[in-house]
């Protein structure tokens, strides 16, 4: 069961329609609120239900919930938040507390349903990972090469070329990477694209037709504006959002930074269309990653939290074991919100039949990096800024370094030493982004296990531990980063 609520005192913004639940739920939080001494209340539980608030003024975003951690709930409640800022930007309880049109209603209680589908269909949205397909980096390649971005007009102000299949990115085509978006846009437009594009389309590569994405009578492309952190700036966005063929799965979110030019719409049209013309023939050059699991691995998913990008390399091969290993990941990415925030790069445990594992790493340019393997204990209103937060607290703000997540579920056939070893064998191939082979000695260091180290073999121990790996700390000074 899993719920949202979005309201003021006075007002309902999710769901739209009056509910007497959410009327009982903001009282009991205004109350809570008022009667702990001006403390910050952001959960609180009623028999097995859970209940997280992100307050923002007078605006309440609430998620109902049961079995998921406190980080987790938390973590959903400020995506509510952030709909609300790409829908109306920075200050958007203005918009939202006077007088709010009917129209504007309906746009924020369609972006939250579209959220409510998108984590309820696929437990990786939970923690804000968008799937990428198997060929994507290769995809990427040759759509650069097709089309360099360096011949986009400056004047255009062009950030970022999404392609979709249904709701995956297959390819993307970036300005550069000092333009590039926040790791967190993506879920933003994932959920824009959604919207959109609410019924999936024909597979069929050969219906993406350019005639049908250039044509102006009538236009195929809808123009919406959004706010989305460039440069590390929030800023008021263009996208343009068409499908690539009548019908067709594959898709396309077009972003600029000048939402109010249409004399450049003709522009953006034409350049769509070649962007439709390099997909039609992208399926013959697609090479997708070959790296092989070993027998015992179900799945290692690896997110680069910098970007947004994700791969997973998986063992499950129909429906059936699919909707397994999206009950499995459930599991993983509940427990693993709780790692960073209590100071831990490592953590696994066991649950009956299964390891899990989550470990972090970091990537400067072609090379993984070393980095001190435990920090203190970190509280950051917005777990969507953590990522950044830790990067810069370890090589500094200037350092141009990608932050890793890799998670992993095996059969629990493996000792727990080997089974870390192989997870960081599998996910640096990835972040490496070609096939598996013998790498420098990139781990973490000062790892020592026994008594003291990994202490997580079942989950009820899981939450008795003060720790899943432990490690020495050291000081880390800007010159340790290569």
């Amino acid at each position: 069961m899993l719920k949202f609520y979005v309201g003021s005192k006075f007002s309902n913004f999710y769901p739209i329609s009056d509910n007497d639940d959410m009327q009982t739920i903001k009282n009991t939080a205004e109350y809570i609120i008022k009667t702990n001494f001006d403390k910050e209340i952001d959960f609180f539980q009623v028999n097995d239900i859970l209940f997280s608030i992100n307050r923002f003024n007078q605006i309440y975003f609430i998620v109902q919930a049961i079995g998921l951690s406190n980080k987790l709930m938390k973590y959903i409640a400020n995506t509510l938040k952030k709909i609300a800022i790409f829908l109306f930007g920075p200050e958007f309880q203005n918009s939202m507390l006077d007088n709010i049109s009917q129209s504007y209603q309906t746009v924020f209680s369609n972006y939250i349903s579209a959220y409510h589908e998108l984590i309820t269909e696929n437990s990786r949205f939970l923690g804000g990972i968008i799937p990428h397909s198997n060929n994507y980096i290769s995809n990427c390649q040759y759509i650069t090469r097709k089309l360099p971005p360096d011949g986009i007009p400056e004047d255009l102000e062009f950030v970022d070329c999404i392609i979709f299949k249904d709701d995956e990115i297959i390819g993307r085509l970036s300005k550069n990477s000092e333009s590039r978006l926040d790791n967190f846009d993506l879920v933003m437009l994932m959920i824009f694209h959604r919207v959109d594009f609410p019924e999936k389309g024909d597979p069929n590569p050969e219906l993406i037709e350019v005639n049908y994405v250039t044509n102006t009578e009538p236009s195929p492309i809808h123009y919406r504006a959004g706010f989305l952190k460039v440069n590390g700036k929030l800023q008021r966005c263009s996208i343009a959002a068409v499908r690539l063929g009548l019908n067709s799965s594959y898709t396309s979110l077009f972003i600029t930074l000048n939402p109010t030019a249409n004399e450049k719409r003709d522009l953006s049209m034409n350049i769509l269309g070649l962007v439709s013309a390099t997909i039609m023939d992208l399926e013959s050059h697609s090479k997708p990653i070959k790296i092989s699991l070993p027998p015992t691995a179900v799945m290692v998913l690896v997110v680069n939290r910098t970007t947004g990008e994700a791969i997973e390399i998986s063992s499950a091969s129909n429906d059936r074991s699919k909707k397994i290993s999206d009950l499995l990941f459930k599991n993983l990415i509940n427990r693993s919100m709780e790692a960073i925030p209590r100071g831990f790069s490592t953590l696994l445990w066991n649950d009956s039949l299964f390891d899990f594992i989550y470990d972090i790493g970091f990537k400067k340019e072609k090379n993984i990096i070393d980095f001190p393997s435990s920090f203190d204990p970190i509280e950051v209103g917005d777990h969507h800024n953590i990522y950044r937060h830790i990067t810069t607290l370890i090589f500094g703000p200037r350092a141009n370094i990608d932050f890793f997540e890799i998670y992993g579920i095996f059969l629990s056939s493996h000792l727990q030493s080997e089974l870390i070893a192989v997870s960081r064998y599998i996910g640096f191939a990835i972040m490496h982004q070609m096939p598996s082979r013998d790498f420098p000695n990139c781990f973490p260091k000062h790892v020592r296990t026994g008594s003291q180290g990994i202490l997580a073999t079942d989950a009820a121990r899981l939450q008795k531990s003060s720790s899943s790996t432990t490690f020495k700390k050291k000081q880390l000074r800007n010159s340790d980063v290569n």
